[in-house]
């Protein structure tokens, strides 16, 4: 992910990530990535679930002017992007 931002000539990436187990580690070898590739990290934010409004850290971190930000997936699952159900008939309007 560090390298393809690289290679787009991004050179400026925040980070927000959530701190769960199977990706403990992705925050720290993204930016040792984009660092060593020439790239500057601007911000490394632990995203917290539930939280009423996320406006005050997305000002935070666009207040320092990132190129792109690198957000880690927060809990994907096939069967969250898939409905339940297949519609037999348009809804009623």
């Amino acid at each position: 992910m560090a390298q393809r931002a690289l290679a787009k000539g991004l050179s400026k990436a925040a980070i927000i990530h959530v701190p769960v187990p199977y990706a403990r580690e992705w925050p720290d070898s993204f930016e040792a990535a984009f660092v060593d590739g020439g790239g500057t990290v601007t911000d490394k934010i632990e995203y917290v679930e539930g939280q009423a409004s996320y406006v005050d850290m997305l000002t935070d971190v666009f207040a320092n002017d990132p190129d792109t930000i690198a957000l880690r997936p927060i809990r994907w699952t096939p069967a969250s992007w898939w409905p339940t159900t297949t519609p037999t008939s348009p809804p009623s309007r």
